[in-house]
């Protein structure tokens, strides 16, 4: 089947016209810095291509293009691309991100709960936080397989709210679990993988796939003490780091948040979440967040509750905190 889209020509360039990917990467950088689509390229007059820098391509898109099969993807050109990715090299950035789910909830914050074994205490305190990122208009992210899906799934069974997965092979050598295809279909999940279709998973791949994952979040959530680095260097997110065990001698990453319990993270969401008009497309760095004073339960029981409705577990959380602050040498 003649691929009849954009995106299909895309694809096919880059698995199937018999070129290198860094090649194929260059040629639609040089599109979209000429304003010009891969369709209006191929039904210009050879010597139209040379004038405007493009001779060089001229036997690969003479060919005829085939695929065997549709594809779900968005370009890097596109609007809901997320703008993160850009600050990778080439080499490292998906020309195509495949997708499963609706596309539109891309253009939401995405907060990134990055992999890694994480403690009783800390998966406690992240699924708080999973609670309170599901309650805003936010997009929080995990990579499949990883003990913080399962608790952002766990969450989204009891609570209302949208999520991200990135998928660690080719979208269609994946099979979602019931939840997570049912939420898929109810609007409420989307999944992305940047491997082509009948990728198999590898553990090769996941350095990969995850780098990517944070380059695509606006904001970080580490819930492992085994956290020693940033998760894609040369990169840099706001970020919450959840440590109820105060783990003492736990390196500092730039822009880092420390939160011991509800209230601290609850600081970080309030304070983090600034329109992302304010910020500029391919910013790299971010600045180290100024200390701020410790926010009381009672404060943030009153602050959510002007947002709206508060999870019952949050809201008793919380009045437990402030009733063993009322008793005397608490």
């Amino acid at each position: 089947m003649a691929p009849d889209t954009e995106t299909e020509l895309w694809a096919w360039l880059l698995f199937d016209a018999g070129i290198k990917t860094y090649t194929a990467k260059q040629l639609f950088t040089l599109l979209q810095d000429k304003n010009i689509s891969l369709q209006e390229l191929r039904q210009m007059p050879h010597s139209e291509m040379t004038a405007k820098g493009f001779g060089s391509y001229q036997s690969t898109l003479s060919q005829n293009p085939i695929r065997k099969e549709s594809i779900s993807a968005i370009r890097w050109n596109a609007p809901l691309y997320p703008q993160g990715l850009h600050d990778l090299d080439i080499k490292y950035k998906p020309a195509l991100l495949f997708f499963n789910g609706d596309l539109d909830l891309l253009a939401r914050p995405i907060i990134y709960l990055l992999p890694g074994e994480t403690t009783p205490p800390t998966a406690e305190l992240l699924a708080g936080v999973v609670e309170l990122l599901l309650d805003g208009s936010l997009l929080p992210a995990a990579f499949t397989g990883s003990p913080q899906e399962r608790i952002l799934i766990d969450q989204m069974m009891v609570n209302d709210g949208e999520a991200l997965i990135f998928i660690d092979r080719g979208m269609d050598r994946w099979t979602p679990s019931e939840e997570i295809a049912q939420n898929i279909n109810a609007g409420r999940i989307i999944a992305l993988s940047p491997m082509p279709p009948g990728t198999a998973a590898s553990p090769a791949l996941n350095p990969i796939i995850q780098r990517i994952g944070a380059a695509a979040a606006n904001r970080w959530v580490i819930s492992s003490n085994l956290e020693k680095r940033a998760p894609a260097d040369g990169l840099s997110r706001s970020t919450l780091h959840l440590l109820p065990d105060n783990v003492p001698g736990t390196p500092q990453l730039p822009a880092v948040r420390t939160a011991g319990d509800i209230e601290e993270a609850i600081h970080w969401i309030n304070n983090s979440f600034i329109p992302d008009e304010e910020q500029t497309a391919g910013q790299t760095e971010v600045p180290v967040e100024e200390k701020l004073p410790p926010l009381s339960s009672a404060s943030a029981l009153q602050i959510l509750e002007q947002g709206g409705t508060v999870p019952e577990v949050l809201r008793q959380r919380l009045l437990d905190a402030i009733s063993k602050k009322d008793l005397p040498n608490s």
